[in-house]
């Protein structure tokens, strides 16, 4: 597993590469995606959920007609909740998903929806599965709720890696310059308060993934 020493190494090396890969749009749509959450029952604004389906990608296998619905039913359920329980949340979803076993996309999608909510939840996808070296939990002798303890025990070193790397200031100097960077894009729209730094360190993730790990370390 990176430590958040090691991380913090990659990111303050390539900091310009990777500020110059962010998508600024791609922040946009993020923050108006969660600006719009509040007032719109997503498991009935087909507008969206094409919006947030295209943004986060959720589809394809393992996310059938039936998962999507649900998937957007509990985001407008939980969606004013001051606590995320992301075990219940996953549970309740794959509920009616019995002879399916929960799959990294099917956990990335939920990481993605408290992500939204709430941004101290980062998001959990292939790409940190792949950065982190992390072991998929994808035995056939283990159920769901085995497959969610790993999935969530993963979550967990990766919020605690990003809380190393803002307590302790290791990637200030990127976050500054990042702050630079989204003031040139401020309007009514983009008020860049919305992203704090941690959603900051999401980004930079999806950067680092983007150079296909071809980076100075």
């Amino acid at each position: 597993m990176i430590s958040a020493s090691e991380l913090s190494n990659i990111i303050q090396k390539n900091s310009g590469n990777l500020l110059d890969i962010i998508d600024i749009e791609s922040i946009r749509t993020w923050c108006r995606l969660r600006r719009m959450l509040p007032d719109v029952n997503p498991a009935e604004d087909a507008d969206y959920q094409e919006q947030y389906r295209k943004f986060f990608g959720i589809g394809g296998v393992g996310m059938n007609k039936a998962f999507v619905q649900r998937y957007f039913e509990i985001l407008n359920e939980v969606k004013g909740e001051e606590q995320l329980d992301i075990r219940n949340i996953t549970l309740s979803l794959m509920k009616d998903q019995a002879r399916r076993k929960l799959s990294l996309s099917q956990f990335s999608a939920v990481s993605k929806m408290v992500n939204l909510i709430d941004p101290n939840y980062p998001v959990y996808d292939s790409h940190v599965s792949e950065l982190y070296d992390f072991d998929k939990p994808t035995s056939p002798k283990m159920d769901n709720r085995e497959r969610l303890n790993v999935y969530l025990a993963q979550h967990q070193q990766q919020m605690d890696t990003f809380k190393d790397l803002l307590e302790n200031n290791m990637i200030r100097d990127t976050l500054v310059v990042f702050k630079i960077l989204l003031k040139k894009y401020h309007n009514e729209e983009f008020p860049t308060y919305e992203v704090p730094n941690i959603k900051k360190i999401d980004f930079l993730i999806t950067a680092i993934s983007n150079t296909n790990y071809r980076l100075v370390t």
